[in-house]
C-alpha cells in the first residue's frame, strides 16, 4: 500500500507540474518544468533480498540549454549593436538628403552654374541677383545641416545616457533576484521560478551591454563586462556618461586640468564635475559619450572613476554613431570653410571684399556659420565680376575665375594664387563637390553596412530562439499527452490501492 501510495503522490505532482507548464505557455521566460522522479531506496530483509519500496520525486527540473542562452544573449547584443547605428543612419540620411534637389550637392552645383552664367553676363542684374541668391541657399543648406547634425549628436548622447541608466536599474533589480535566488537554496528549496525571471533580466540586459554569466554553488551568479564586476555586494557600482570636457589652462602655481561633466548614473539631473591633472588626462578615455564606473560611496575624486568600453550591445552602437556624426559634422565643416576660403581667395583679392563671411564672432568660417557678405546682398551692383574694379562693363573674367573652383581641390594652398591669372597653380585634394559626394558616399556605405548586418542578426535570432524554444518552450499538445499519461498512473496505482484494500477485507474475514 505505501508502494501505490507513493506512487499516486508522484503522479499527483507530475499533474501539478504539467498544470503550471501549460498555464505557463504564454509567459515570457518561463522554461517548461519536469518532475524528477527516482526510485526509493528499497528495503533489505536477510535470507529475501531487496523489497522495492515505490517512487518519490527529486524536485522539479527546469528545461534549459545554457549553451544556446549564452549564443542568444551574445547575439541579442550584435542585433542591438546594428539596430541603433542602423536607426541613426535613417536620421543621417534624411538630413543630408541625398541625392536630391534640396540637397547640398544639388546648391553647390546651382552656386558653380549661376557664377558661370554671370561670367557670361556681367551686367545683368539678373545674373548677379542669381548669385546671390543661390549662395544665401547654399549657406542656408550648410547652416541647417550642421544644425540637424548637431541636435543628433546631442540626441544620441541622450539616449547613450539613458541606455546607461537603465543599464543601472536592471542590475539593481537583477541583484535583489539574485539574493532571493540564494536565499532560497540556503534553505534548500529550488527556486524555478525565481530563476526564470533572473534569465529573463539577462536576455533583457544583454540587449544593452555584453557580459559573461558564471553560476556559484550558493545559487547566485557573477556576472561580468571586460572584466568589471557588474553585480558586486553590498552595492553595486554605478555606470555614468561623460557629457562634456574642458581643458583649463595652467594659471600661476595651479597647473592645467580638463573639466569632465558626468551625468551621474546616467541621470542628465544629476551632474557632477570632476577636475583632472591635465597631465593624467587621457582624452580618448574621456570622449564626450564614453561611460565610466565608479563606486556608490565616490562624491568627485577622479581617481575613483574608471573609464568603461563596451565592446557590443546598443550601447556601443549609439556610442559608435555619435563619433560617426561628429566625423560628418567635421567633414562638412571642413567642405564648407574650404570653399569659402577659395572664393574669398578668388574673389576678394583685389576688391578687398569677402563673399563669404563667418556669422558669429569666431572669425572661423563653419558650416554652422557661413554666410554670404551682406553687404553684397544688400547690393547686387557692388558684385565684381570682372578682373578690376574700373574695368570694362562686359568683363565677366572674376565671375568666371570663381566658376573654375569647382574643380579646384580644398587643401590647395591659398598662397599658390596667381592674381593675374585669377587661378592657382597648383591644386591639392579633392574639390568642395568632391568632397562633399565622398562624405556621402561613406554615409550610404556605413548604411548599408548597418541594415545588412541587422539582417543577418534577425535572421540568425529568429533560428536561435527557434532552436531555444524547441528546448524551453511549451508545447501544449505534448503537456496534455503527460497528463492522460499521468492520470492513467494515478489511476493505475490507485486501483492497485482498492485491490490491496478488497484482498485486506477478504482476508479479515476469513479470520472471523
Amino acid at each position: 500500500m505505501n508502494i501505490a501510495n507513493s506512487g499516486m503522490r508522484a503522479m499527483q505532482e507530475s499533474v501539478n507540474t504539467a498544470s503550471n507548464n501549460i498555464a505557463n505557455a504564454q509567459t515570457e521566460g518561463y522554461a517548461r518544468k519536469r518532475v524528477n522522479l527516482v526510485t526509493n531506496v528499497p528495503q533489505q530483509i536477510p535470507g529475501i533480498g531487496e523489497i522495492s519500496t515505490g517512487v518519490r520525486t527529486e524536485g522539479v527540473m527546469r528545461i534549459r540549454d545554457a549553451f544556446i542562452d549564452t549564443q542568444v544573449r551574445l547575439e541579442t547584443s550584435r542585433y542591438e549593436t546594428f539596430a541603433s547605428q542602423n536607426e541613426v543612419n535613417d536620421q543621417l540620411e534624411i538630413i543630408f538628403s541625398e541625392p536630391s534637389s534640396t540637397g547640398i550637392s544639388a546648391a553647390m552645383r546651382d552656386t558653380w552654374n549661376a557664377w558661370q552664367e554671370l561670367s557670361k553676363t556681367p551686367e545683368s542684374t539678373t545674373s548677379r541677383t542669381l548669385v546671390l541668391e543661390q549662395s544665401v541657399t547654399l549657406a542656408d543648406r550648410f547652416n541647417h545641416t550642421a544644425s540637424q547634425l548637431k541636435g543628433l549628436e546631442s540626441d544620441i548622447l541622450n539616449q547613450i545616457s539613458q541606455n546607461v541608466f537603465e543599464v543601472n536599474t536592471r542590475l539593481e533589480q537583477l541583484k535583489a533576484v539574485d539574493e532571493q535566488i540564494m536565499e532560497s537554496v540556503n534553505r534548500g528549496i529550488a527556486p524555478n521560478d525565481l530563476m526564470d525571471q533572473r534569465d529573463l533580466m539577462l536576455d533583457q540586459l544583454s540587449g544593452f551591454v555584453t557580459f559573461e554569466v558564471q553560476e556559484n554553488q550558493d545559487g547566485g551568479i557573477s556576472l561580468k563586462t571586460n572584466g568589471i564586476e557588474l553585480i558586486r555586494r553590498p552595492a553595486n557600482d554605478v555606470f555614468s556618461v561623460v557629457q562634456s570636457t574642458e581643458m583649463i589652462p595652467a594659471d600661476g602655481d595651479e597647473p592645467a586640468y580638463v573639466s569632465v561633466i558626468l551625468a551621474a548614473g546616467g541621470s542628465s539631473n544629476e551632474l557632477r564635475t570632476l577636475m583632472i591633472p591635465a597631465s593624467e588626462y587621457e582624452g580618448a578615455e574621456w570622449k564626450v559619450g564614453s561611460a565610466v564606473v565608479t563606486s556608490r560611496e565616490t562624491q568627485g575624486d577622479f581617481l575613483e572613476y574608471r573609464p568603461v568600453e563596451f565592446s557590443i550591445g546598443r550601447i556601443q552602437g549609439l556610442q559608435s554613431m555619435l563619433d560617426e556624426t561628429a566625423g560628418y559634422a567635421r567633414q562638412l565643416d571642413e567642405v564648407a570653410s574650404g570653399l569659402a576660403g577659395l572664393v574669398n581667395q578668388v574673389y576678394g583679392e583685389d576688391s578687398g571684399t569677402e563673399f563669404f563671411t563667418a556669422g558669429d564672432d569666431s572669425g572661423v568660417i563653419r558650416a554652422d556659420n557661413i554666410r554670404v557678405n551682406q553687404e553684397l546682398r544688400d547690393d547686387p551692383w557692388s558684385l565684381q565680376a570682372g578682373k578690376d574694379l574700373d574695368g570694362p562693363a562686359g568683363d565677366g573674367s572674376r565671375a568666371l575665375a570663381v566658376a573654375a573652383l569647382r574643380n579646384v581641390g580644398l587643401n590647395t594652398e591659398l598662397s599658390t594664387y596667381d592674381p593675374e591669372t585669377m587661378s592657382f597653380t597648383a591644386s591639392n585634394g579633392e574639390s568642395a563637390d568632391g568632397r562633399y559626394r565622398a562624405l556621402v558616399t561613406q554615409l550610404g556605405v556605413s548604411s548599408n553596412y548597418s541594415r545588412s548586418m541587422q539582417d543577418n542578426e534577425t535572421a540568425l535570432l529568429n533560428q536561435l530562439h527557434q532552436r531555444r524554444e524547441s528546448v524551453m518552450g511549451v508545447s501544449i499538445d505534448e503537456e496534455i499527452a503527460a497528463l492522460i499519461k499521468f492520470q492513467n498512473g494515478y489511476q493505475a496505482n490507485a486501483r492497485v490501492m482498492s485491490t490491496l484494500v478488497t484482498m485486506l477485507d477478504t482476508l479479515i474475514n476469513m479470520g472471523r
